[in-house]
């Protein structure tokens, strides 16, 4: 004998709400939502990532710009570092710093109350390989104002015979009666 089964509503119910579950079971919403947003982690770490090659690169440039730069600087360092210096054009012989001086006191309007008296020159080699010597004069004159020696020593260095390459390398300055005493040395780099 068959049996009929009789469902109750209340049965009816339950079966609805247990297929209504297994639906959703069957709809992976969670998988969905977590695959979103690892979609959007991954994004925003490859947007964080391209900025950072993307400067990662501009510092590499600016680094090999930098590198070119100084390379460039280097070779013109070693460039001129392997050109000789022609000494007789940077020095050239000032055989008369002697005479020039003299001639200063002799035919200038200074009007000393003594001569002054010029030594004759003093070498000192300074660059053997090249040839140079340090030409030194030492100038001597006693009871003179102080604005007469210095304007003495500001024409010796001013003369352009010596091409501005004159300097002052030593002064002496002592107070004597009304005047002045000095001594002083007149220096220039020659050639031989």
């Amino acid at each position: 004998m068959p049996t009929h089964l009789h469902r109750s509503a209340q049965v009816d119910a339950q079966l609805s709400g247990m297929a209504a579950s297994r639906d959703t079971a069957n709809q992976p919403r969670m998988l969905v939502v977590l695959s979103a947003v690892l979609l959007a982690a991954a994004l925003i770490f490859l947007m964080v990532g391209a900025r950072k090659v993307s400067s990662a690169r501009h510092s590499l440039a600016n680094a090999q710009s930098y590198a070119t730069r100084i390379d460039g600087l280097l070779n013109q360092i070693d460039t001129k570092k392997s050109s000789k210096v022609d000494f007789t054009k940077l020095y050239p012989k000032q055989p008369y710093l002697q005479v020039f001086t003299q001639d200063l006191v002799d035919k200038g309007s200074y009007e000393f109350t003594n001569k002054p008296s010029v030594s004759s020159p003093r070498e000192i080699l300074v660059l053997r390989d090249a040839g140079v010597y340090q030409l030194t004069i030492q100038c001597r004159i006693q009871q003179e104002s102080l604005d007469k020696i210095l304007k003495w020593i500001d024409d010796i260095l001013r003369l352009k015979q010596l091409r501005g390459q004159a300097f002052l390398s030593h002064i002496t300055l002592t107070p004597q009666g009304s005047g002045w005493q000095s001594s002083f040395d007149i220096s220039v780099y020659t050639t031989k």
